[in-house]
C-alpha cells in the first residue's frame, strides 16, 4: 500500500545526511536478476551521476555483478526504513526500474508521489498506471534503457512532475 501522505512535503535531508548523496538515480526494490539493475548499471558507468540501488539482495553474487559493472557510481544502500526511502526518493533525479515483468511496482508509485522522473519497463502494466508521465523502455535493450534514463534525467518540466504527484 502506498501511504500518500508519507511524501507530501518529504525533503531529500534525512538521505543526504546518511550517504552524501543527491541528483542520483535511484532503482529502489529487491536487487535481483528480474529486476534488472545489472543493465542498469552497466548503461549508465560512464555517467556523471550515481545509481543508487536501494533494497535487500537476494543474490550477492548478483550483486558483485552489478557493482562491478557500474564501478564506483553503484551506491548500494540496502533496505531503508519507509521514512529513509521517502527521502531517497526526495533526493532523487529519477526513479527507473528497467524490470524483466512488473504488474504495477508500488515503488514506481512512491516515486512519483515524491515527484521523481520515471523510468518503467515495457513488460508489464507500469506504463498504464503512469500514463504517458514515465519514460518507457525495452528490458532487453541496452540502448533502450540508457536513453530513457538519461530523457528522464533530464525532464525538468515542472508540470509533468506535478502531474506525477497527483
Amino acid at each position: 500500500t502506498v501511504h500518500r501522505k508519507r511524501f507530501e512535503g518529504v525533503s531529500s535531508e534525512m538521505f543526504f545526511q546518511a550517504y552524501g548523496l543527491k541528483d542520483y538515480v535511484l532503482c529502489a526494490g529487491r536487487i535481483e536478476p528480474a529486476k534488472n539493475q545489472a543493465m542498469l548499471a552497466w548503461v549508465l558507468r560512464d555517467q556523471p551521476f550515481d545509481l543508487v540501488l536501494a533494497g535487500r539482495e537476494f543474490d550477492p553474487e548478483y550483486s558483485a555483478v552489478c557493482k562491478r559493472l557500474g564501478g564506483d557510481r553503484v551506491k548500494m544502500v540496502g533496505s531503508l526504513s519507509p521514512d529513509m526511502l521517502a527521502s531517497a526518493y526526495a533526493g532523487a533525479r529519477v526513479h527507473a526500474l528497467p524490470s524483466f515483468q512488473e504488474v504495477c511496482a508500488l515503488t514506481t508509485l512512491e516515486a512519483a508521489l515524491a515527484g521523481c522522473s520515471l523510468v518503467v519497463t515495457d513488460r508489464g502494466g507500469d506504463q498504464e498506471y503512469v500514463q504517458g508521465l514515465a519514460e518507457v523502455c525495452d528490458a532487453k535493450n541496452a540502448a533502450s534503457v540508457k536513453d530513457a534514463v538519461l530523457r528522464a534525467y533530464h525532464d525538468r518540466d515542472s508540470g509533468r512532475r506535478a502531474e506525477r504527484q497527483r
